[in-house]
């Protein structure tokens, strides 16, 4: 993984594009590098993150359910 002071940053809207390919564990290292980065620095990425992660799950167990 690059150093913090070589990671480029990119725009939110970028971040949450790659959000979901990091959450897969299918991204780039760099990608992953530049999406950590990222929601280190920016509050409303990350709260998109925790908004995602959780209708992630509600989808998952709503589907579950009726197994």
């Amino acid at each position: 993984m690059k150093e913090a002071a070589e990671i480029k940053k990119i725009p939110c809207a970028v971040c949450r594009d790659l959000m979901p390919l990091v959450q897969d564990g299918v991204a780039s290292p760099e990608s992953e590098a530049l999406v950590k980065a990222h929601l280190a620095a920016c509050p409303a990425c990350r709260k998109a993150r925790q908004a995602g992660q959780a209708a992630r799950w509600a989808v998952t167990s709503a589907s579950l359910s009726g197994l």
